[in-house]
């Protein structure tokens, strides 16, 4: 998937590759979801599982993006620990993921809801993320900052996420 991601991420963007592949992969477990997971359906069992092999081929596709992605958002002061960061978010991801099996043993319905909240989360929190392919990456934060009109910056001073006191301490 690594292919892909290079011949599409540089041709289309990897920002649209990234929320094209969280769209299939939502639609793929909506569509798990809706089907009955009863032992009486088997007419759906062959279509269900079709559907889940393309949700984890596309989560595949996505997992693989987002190594690049990461790597490329942060300004080169600070990419090693940003991308250290994505790095530990995945992990533990994989960490809770045999979970997943105990609580599909209950009620399937219950984890095809919390994938496909998880996948509409991680769409919007994509939006905000600006393009990087055939864009020259920055290399400090203050040269992230000078494209803040361009793009979105968790740096700007007048970020939500940063407060008065913090910007009065700089």
């Amino acid at each position: 998937s690594s292919g892909i991601n290079a011949e599409y991420g540089d041709r289309v963007g990897r920002k649209k590759c990234l929320l094209g592949s969280f769209v299939a992969c939502g639609i793929s477990v909506l569509i798990c979801r809706l089907l009955p997971h009863a032992p009486l359906h088997y007419s759906h069992l062959s279509f269900k599982t079709i559907m889940v092999i393309i949700g984890r081929a596309f989560g595949g596709f996505i997992y693989s993006l987002v190594y690049l992605y990461s790597a490329e958002i942060f300004p080169t002061t600070v990419r090693s620990s940003g991308l250290g960061v994505c790095v530990f978010a995945a992990q533990i991801s994989s960490l809770i993921a045999p979970f997943v099996i105990v609580i599909n043993e209950n009620n399937a319905n219950v984890v095809y809801s919390v994938l496909l909240f998880f996948c509409i989360f991680a769409f919007l929190a994509s939006c905000i993320l600006p393009e990087t392919a055939n864009v020259t990456l920055p290399r400090t934060i203050a040269e992230m900052d000078a494209a803040k009109d361009k793009t979105y910056s968790i740096f700007n001073e007048n970020s939500p996420l940063i407060t008065s006191e913090q910007n009065q301490g700089t």
